[in-house]
């Protein structure tokens, strides 16, 4: 397949490069729904009295982004705001 060929179908789906050059789907084609909350964010911010936020770590398996994390969230507990950590290695021990 020529370059230009694939650049084309590459651009043409949703922006993101096609991995090996295969089709990326739409939400759509994959048959997923919206689904409205009864709840929008701004009411949960309004009663938690604090603005939502998400502070996601990355980095190599063993670099302490759990402990970081702990130290984080223990600190924000302190200060009195609401918090929840899900740990990567916690989430799979469930749900998966």
């Amino acid at each position: 397949m020529e370059t230009s060929t694939l650049t084309s179908k590459r651009s043409s789906t949703l922006g993101q490069p096609a991995p090996h050059g295969e089709a990326v789907q739409t939400p759509e084609q994959n048959n997923l729904t919206w689904h409205e909350m009864k709840l929008h964010r701004l009411q949960r911010a309004e009663h938690k009295l604090q603005r939502p936020c998400v502070l996601w770590f990355t980095g190599l398996s063993g670099a302490g982004k759990s402990t970081v994390a702990n130290i984080v969230e223990q600190k924000l507990f302190e200060h009195g705001s609401h918090t929840y950590l899900l740990d990567g290695d916690n989430v799979r021990h469930g749900p998966n």
